[in-house]
């Protein structure tokens, strides 16, 4: 591979990793399990404070969508965060619910599990 083909290379990847990284809002899901329920909290890491607290159900998934991407929710200060409980497999967030968040620096989300075995709601 030439130097101009490397060089090329990498600028492409670089490219696409701060698209990735840096551009684009943030989604994530948490899926329950009876060896492992989940509860999700995002933090303010400014204040220590709770902003929101999702005990996920087994059997089903939170969807989290930080709607803004990163560049804006700092320059805002905040971030707009949609949620939704959803079947497995599932990664719609609407409808859902709709809160301001911290920006991501200022944010952590925190993972933790419920005693076990949990079993699914009938």
């Amino acid at each position: 591979m030439t130097t101009r083909s490397l060089l090329a290379s990498f600028t492409v990847t670089g490219t696409l990793l701060c698209l990735a990284a840096c551009g684009s809002p943030e989604r994530v899901s948490y899926r329950s399990e009876t060896w492992s329920p989940k509860t999700i909290t995002v933090l303010d890491t400014r204040t220590g404070e709770s902003v929101v607290t999702i005990d996920v159900p087994v059997g089903k998934q939170a969807n989290l969508w930080f709607k803004k991407d990163r560049n804006r929710a700092e320059s805002d200060g905040s971030d707009e965060l949609t949620y939704a409980i959803r079947p497995w497999g599932d990664n719609v967030t609407i409808p859902g619910t709709t809160l301001t968040v911290p920006p991501p620096s200022a944010r952590r989300i925190d993972m933790t599990l419920r005693k076990v075995p949990e079993q699914a709601a009938k």
